[in-house]
């Protein structure tokens, strides 16, 4: 006889998936970013009690991630993602990488199948602490509803000490839905704050060099200071840019207005986060810089004197168009207004059009090779 996915257990206490919920809301959290199956409905039905956190769905999970990332980076807090199974996870890995490489702190969760079932080798079930090990600081999976308080809170300090980064939590079904009358708990409380030095030969060194030369990368130990604002203003003083993923930071920045500058390459990477952005209605203006080329490969090419495409300047799969790509039609297929700016005079305009409506929208910039 085949096992069944309902699982039957006492009713003391509450389900392993309220527990969760709980010990989310306790540690602030006020949006899961996901995209959801069968494995994710106790958590999804646990939240759906929860009108202090909202769920932020993405078409697909490298958008998801992508999300989640950027809204850690604007708010200073720790973005927590809800994948489905191994195929999500898989699918989100580019992301998640991303995410390590910027030392973002990201708790990445995923659901897996009943743990019983594991022998019947199911779909999409697979080894997810060990797929995502190499990607993240730590992984693990809850085994028993009991341990949800500890392992949950563990991921939430260890996502944020240094070097902050992702960690991983594999979510089985039937834990999730299991009885516990283990309670959430308080939480803990570690101070990070970054204490520099050299701030004078710094000053110095800023002084000496021309406004609009200089690019600022914020760190994660600006954001674990809540340094936010005097990040900005330095880079106002210097004439210097600064931004992360564009929306998930707008909702780390309380729906702010944001924009996005991206190119035609990397739109292509997760241009489901266009609809989001048009569900939430977030005020994102997405700014499309189009060469129809992956150009920053073309010009290494180019600077290998050895390589055959450097004297042909023939190259091989970095040319976006043949068809050429429609992202007027794109956006507009996925809910957001857009337009194309032909002359280099009406971008200035055209980006403080889109930042004034309050609206998500995308602007097309043509650029000739």
């Amino acid at each position: 006889m085949p096992l069944r996915s309902s699982v039957s257990f006492n009713s003391r206490g509450q389900r392993g998936a309220d527990l969760f919920v709980e010990v989310l809301r306790s540690e602030g959290v006020r949006y899961v970013f996901g995209n959801p199956g069968t494995t994710e409905l106790a958590l999804l039905d646990a939240l759906s009690g929860a009108s202090d956190i909202q769920y932020i769905l993405g078409l697909q999970e490298a958008s998801v991630v992508a999300m989640a990332d950027g809204y850690a980076q604007a708010s200073g807090r720790p973005g927590f993602v809800n994948l489905h199974t191994a195929g999500g996870l898989g699918n989100a890995m580019g992301a998640i990488l991303n995410a390590k490489m910027a030392n973002t702190p990201l708790v990445i969760t995923a659901g897996q199948q009943d743990t019983r079932h594991g022998v019947t080798d199911p779909l999409l079930h697979g080894d997810l602490v060990a797929l995502a090990r190499p990607s993240v600081k730590w992984a693990e999976e809850i085994h028993h509803p009991e341990h949800i308080p500890m392992l949950l809170r563990r991921a939430f300090q260890d996502c944020r000490t240094g070097p902050a980064g992702p960690v991983f939590l594999s979510l089985p079904i039937n834990v999730m839905e299991q009885h516990t009358d283990v309670t959430a708990g308080p939480p803990s409380r570690i101070e990070r704050g970054a204490v520099t030095g050299a701030i004078e030969e710094l000053a110095v060194a800023l002084a000496t060099i021309t406004p609009g030369r200089l690019a600022i990368i914020v760190g994660e130990e600006v954001i674990q200071s809540s340094a936010e604002v005097e990040a900005v203003m330095l880079a106002e003083a210097l004439g210097a840019p600064v931004m992360p993923a564009a929306v998930g930071t707008s909702l780390g920045l309380d729906r702010s207005p944001v924009v996005c500058l991206v190119g035609d390459g990397s739109a292509m990477y997760s241009p489901q986060a266009l609809w989001t952005a048009a569900h939430e209605r977030l005020p994102v203006t997405f700014v499309v810089m189009n060469n129809g080329e992956y150009n920053i490969l073309k010009n290494y090419a180019r600077s290998q004197a050895h390589y055959l495409s450097a004297s042909t300047d023939q190259f091989i799969g970095m040319d976006l168009c043949d068809p050429a790509i429609d992202f007027l039609a794109l956006a507009s297929s996925l809910g957001i207004p857009s337009r194309r700016i032909e002359r280099a005079g009406d971008i200035a305009g055209a980006v403080e059009e889109g930042i004034r409506s309050g609206c998500p929208n995308l602007i097309e910039l043509p650029i000739m090779p």
